[in-house]
């Protein structure tokens, strides 16, 4: 629910821009632009489905229009969404059964986690860069547009909040279930400085109703 919310609020198109402005001028372009949004969307996500349904739709026909086979481009999308299952602070059910059987603190479980995310990532983004000199692409301008805006700047807030919550109720001793709670309380006030919520705010509901299936695009 709190993965869908950030979505629906406008947080993940700003993560998925960001992710696009920040490696256009990398050689994989749009393939980095995928792992990187993929690694962001799996710090609130913790799901491989809503990763790529979030990100994949828009990132694939890009990878493919780069140059890489598209195979490779319908490879890289999933891939780099799976590691959003133990990229901190949500990741998967996996991690709350761990800290369930074994007795030891989610937060524990995610600060060890941090690494292996982070160098998963890393190898993945080398990979792609090795793949892109073999298939010959060369770094190309993404039709996208360059700036950031007002918005963005607010969808941030609102990706940033709530992440800060979760940790913060993570270290002082709550429950996971706890800690996605008063997220989600931060998250909908904060999306009332957002015009586009204020504009239209079934938004809101609408998010509330993918969540009871995330696969599901809007």
């Amino acid at each position: 629910m709190f993965g869908v919310l950030l979505e629906g609020t406008g947080a993940g198109h700003t993560l998925l821009k960001s992710a696009v402005l920040a490696t256009r001028r990398t050689r994989g372009g749009p393939a980095h632009a995928a792992i990187l949004a993929s690694s962001m969307f799996g710090t609130m996500l913790g799901s491989t489905v809503a990763n790529i349904v979030g990100t994949g739709t828009f990132t694939i026909p890009m990878i493919k229009k780069r140059g890489f086979f598209p195979t490779f481009a319908a490879g890289i999308e999933p891939t780099a969404s799976s590691g959003g299952q133990i990229m901190p602070p949500i990741m998967g059910a996996v991690a709350l059964v761990m800290a369930d059987l074994t007795g030891v603190g989610y937060l524990d479980i995610i600060v060890a986690a941090r690494f292996q995310a982070l160098f998963s990532y890393f190898s993945l983004f080398t990979a792609v860069t090795v793949e892109a000199r073999r298939q010959g692409v060369e770094i190309q301008p993404i039709s996208v547009d360059d700036h950031i805006t007002c918005v963005d700047l607010i969808n941030s807030v609102l990706f940033l909040g709530p992440i800060a919550t979760i940790i913060r109720c993570l270290v002082a001793e709550y429950s996971t279930c706890a800690a996605g709670f008063y997220a989600v309380i931060v998250l909908l006030a904060l999306s009332l400085i957002n015009p586009n919520i204020r504009s239209d705010p079934f938004r809101i509901w609408r998010s509330f109703l993918k969540g009871r299936n995330p696969a599901r695009p809007f």
